[in-house]
């Protein structure tokens, strides 16, 4: 994540150096918006259904609906994972 965090940093501050007119602005400020993109669906991957099993679990009161040990491994898988633009 915090990989994905410097790249838009980076993404961003080499688009605001470079200067709407040079050419690859646009090309700056697109893969900002792809680390972006890309840092929103792993905080949904990694958050919701943790979320999604304390909705379910108070509102019908099941139990828990969502095994957490399930969460934590996939969370751990997606530590190494790579961007692909």
């Amino acid at each position: 994540m915090k990989q994905l965090e410097y790249l838009l940093r980076i993404s961003i501050l080499a688009a605001q150096m470079s200067g709407q007119g040079y050419p690859g602005f646009t090309d700056y400020c697109l893969s900002a918006y792809g680390y972006l993109a890309r840092m929103w669906q792993v905080i949904l991957i990694i958050i919701f259904p943790p979320i999604l099993s304390l909705l379910l679990y108070s509102a019908l009161n099941w139990g828990p609906f969502f095994d957490l040990s399930k969460h934590f491994a996939l969370r751990n898988t997606l530590v190494g994972f790579r961007f692909r633009p």
